[in-house]
């Protein structure tokens, strides 16, 4: 179903920039519209529609992150409102974490740990990197947003995990 390419270690970095996939760009006027007009039903169904054909790098990379900036954007310049942010990072949460227990792998040996730190509510970007990770085999735990350095160093061993990523 999902084609599972994960970009090489060298161009890990890289393969996160907000660039078009080979091809025709995507066409997002769907969610866009859904989205200005505050319809989460519709939202889900054209995500879910785009996670259907394209791979867990290319629908976050070329499609939700765009968006999430388009809207962020528009919100500083005035057409778009905080609610609509909220709106979109609330359905990016919901898709990437059930990719996340999709892709949940228990057995594997790589384990990796995500958490953003005390003050950072703001996951997606975390969110998004637990999930490519874990399509592409490696062991996760994700944390989630906003927790005390305490608890996420002490969480470490726990969850089995060889590297700790922070948000």
């Amino acid at each position: 179903r999902h084609r599972r390419r994960c970009p090489p270690p060298a161009r890990a970095n890289a393969a996160l920039a907000v660039v078009p996939t080979q091809g025709a760009p995507l066409d997002t006027a769907a969610l866009t519209a859904a989205l200005e007009n505050f319809d989460a039903t519709a939202m889900d169904q054209e995500v879910s529609r785009l996670a259907a054909v394209l791979p867990p790098l290319e629908l976050l990379r070329d499609v939700l992150m765009p968006v999430l900036a388009q809207v962020g954007d528009e919100w500083h310049r005035g057409p778009a409102r905080i609610a609509h942010e909220h709106l979109m990072s609330s359905t990016m949460r919901n898709i990437l974490g059930s990719f996340l227990r999709l892709y949940a792998r228990p057995d594997v040996s790589t384990r990796l740990l995500f958490a953003t730190p005390a003050g950072e509510r703001h996951e997606v970007g975390t969110l998004g990197a637990a999930m490519l990770a874990a399509s592409c085999g490696l062991g996760v735990a994700y944390l989630g947003p906003d927790l005390p350095a305490r608890e996420i160093v002490e969480s470490v061993r726990p969850a089995g995990a060889q590297v700790m990523v922070l948000g």
